[in-house]
C-alpha cells in the first residue's frame, strides 16, 4: 500500500503545486507506530520525511534505534498536525468501534486536499475521496479538493447494513 500511497502522493504533489515548482520531498505520518517498522520502509525506501505518533515510551525507545522520528502522542488527547503530511497511514489505534470512527472522520477531515490517506482495518471509508486501491477493511484514497467530484461515493457506499460489499457471502446466505 505504501507503493500505491507514494505513487499518488507525487502526482497530487505535481497536480496542486505545478510540475515548474519542482518536487519536494514528500511526509508520511503514522498514527499508532509502534516500534517504527513503517516509518523505517518509509524514510529507507521511499525516501519519505517520516514522523509517528504513538503513546508506548517502549516502543518510541525502538522506533529511535532504528533511526525514525516518532513522538509521544495520546491520540486520545492530542491531535497531531495531520493537514501538513502527503501520506497518513492508520490501523485502528482504538478498540472500541464508534470511537474509532469517529476518531477517523477528525483524522480525515483535518487532512490537506491532496492529501493520501491509507488504513488497515479501518472503520470507515472516505465516501467522496478517489479510491485507488480497495480491499475489505483497507484501502488508498485521496482527499478531493473542494472543486472535484466523482463517482466513488454512488458506487461503493453501502445502503445496507452486513458484511462488506465486496466480499462475497458464505454460500447459502443472503443479504
Amino acid at each position: 500500500m505504501l507503493v500505491i500511497a507514494q505513487s499518488l502522493a507525487v502526482s497530487s504533489n505535481i497536480r496542486l503545486h505545478g510540475a515548474a515548482a519542482g518536487l519536494r520531498r514528500l511526509s508520511y505520518a503514522e498514527a499508532g507506530s509502534g516500534i517504527g517498522t513503517k516509518l523505517y520502509l518509509a524514510k529507507n525506501y521511499f525516501n519519505l520525511d517520516e514522523m509517528g505518533y504513538e503513546i508506548n515510551e517502549e516502543y518510541l525507545a525502538k522506533a529511535r534505534e532504528l533511526g525514525v522520528h516518532a513522538e509521544q502522542c495520546d491520540l486520545r488527547t492530542e491531535t497531531p498536525p495531520w493537514a501538513k503530511f502527503n501520506i497518513v497511514y492508520v490501523a485502528r489505534p482504538f478498540k472500541d468501534d464508534e470511537y474509532e470512527a469517529d476518531w477517523e472522520r477528525s483524522v480525515m477531515d483535518s487532512m490537506a486536499d491532496g492529501a493520501v490517506y491509507m488504513a488497515a482495518y479501518a472503520a470507515v471509508k472516505p465516501y467522496g475521496w478517489a479510491c485507488y486501491y480497495r480491499a475489505p477493511f483497507r484501502g488508498v484514497w485521496v482527499k478531493r479538493t473542494a472543486s472535484q467530484t466523482g463517482q466513488y461515493s454512488q458506487m461503493i457506499q453501502r445502503q445496507t447494513t452486513g458484511s462488506d460489499p465486496l466480499v462475497p457471502e458464505p454460500s447459502g446466505r443472503s443479504r
